[in-house]
């Protein structure tokens, strides 16, 4: 069904004689590929442009079409969809994570407020692991410095003794102990040059160490430093190394939430 509705627009010289060929045919109706693509999204991405607005005055989906601008980064076009039709930031933001535009991406992350868990997730459905693994970890240490917020920001509090996430670091490093680690870990990857060994004892303790631990067992670690790491030491150890030899050519994760 696909590819009859993209044979007929594609055929069609008008809006009239497409309308009436598609007949009762769904023009949402997705292709064969794991991103479930549209029509419109197709044709957006061969920059059909008059095609790709018929599909939409008969009700394709406006995050579709701007998706597939994005993914070619057709940048006025997609602001045109956003601006004028209201097309989903989040689905933009997917259409230039496939066409790897970082700059792209991390602009509509930042001024658009989406997650980077959600950005993480983007990246992923465009196959680029180092990616997903580098915003994996940044909503990691992003959420980890949330939590340490909520139990220091008066005092310890009922939730730091009684949530079960925290228990055994409060003897062991301060929260400005970890908050100084947690930003020389994101100063690594933005390629900068620290001594991050030194920080490696907090890195590996307590809940943190726990989920990064987590992390480097999930295979995230070696998408960032190109080769497989085991343990926290090694991922810590291997980018420090990388760095030293490739300074501010590593990630490029931004600071901020």
């Amino acid at each position: 069904m696909f590819e009859e509705i993209y044979a007929i627009v594609r055929q069609a010289d008008n809006i009239d004689e497409m309308q009436a060929r598609l007949g009762n045919r769904n023009i949402h109706e997705t292709g064969p590929s794991p991103l479930y693509e549209t029509v419109a999204y197709l044709l957006a991405r061969e920059s059909e442009h008059e095609k790709v607005e018929w599909l939409h005055r008969l009700g394709a989906s406006v995050d579709d079409i701007a998706e597939g601008y994005a993914s070619i980064g057709n940048h006025q076009y997609v602001e045109a969809y956003r601006t004028d039709h209201g097309a989903d930031v989040g689905a933009i933001l997917i259409g230039y994570a496939l066409a790897g535009n970082h700059d792209y991406v991390e602009t509509y992350r930042s001024q658009y407020g989406l997650s980077l868990d959600f950005t993480s997730y983007a990246y992923d459905l465009a196959d680029n692991h180092e990616k997903a693994s580098e915003y994996n970890l940044r909503y990691l240490l992003d959420k980890y410095i949330n939590r340490r917020e909520q139990v220091t920001e008066q005092g310890i509090t009922k939730d730091y003794f009684y949530s079960g996430l925290f228990s055994g670091f409060q003897n062991s490093f301060s929260y400005t102990q970890k908050l100084e680690a947690v930003n020389e870990l994101v100063s690594a990857l933005n390629g900068d040059s620290v001594d991050l060994v030194y920080h490696l004892p907090t890195l590996i303790n307590g809940r943190l160490g726990k989920e990064l631990r987590q992390f480097v067992k999930g295979g995230h670690g070696n998408h960032l430093v190109g080769k497989e790491v085991n343990t926290v030491s090694e991922f810590v150890k291997t980018l420090q190394d990388r760095i030293k030899n490739n300074p501010k050519e590593v990630i490029n994760i931004k600071k901020g939430r």
